[in-house]
């Protein structure tokens, strides 16, 4: 069950995820912490556009 959770939390922090991430525990973490950094952190985790 680990490594199957393990699995799909990976393929919900792809484009695959993107509508259901938040309604499936598993999924949390990832997207939580890159979420973190991309909040904080913007110049280092974005591309900026001229």
């Amino acid at each position: 069950m680990g490594v199957f959770e393990s699995l799909f939390a990976t393929l919900l922090d792809t484009g695959l995820g993107e509508g259901i991430w938040q309604y499936i525990p598993c999924g949390f973490a990832s997207r939580l912490v890159k979420n973190y950094f991309i909040i904080n952190y913007p110049s280092k985790y974005t591309v900026k556009l001229n």
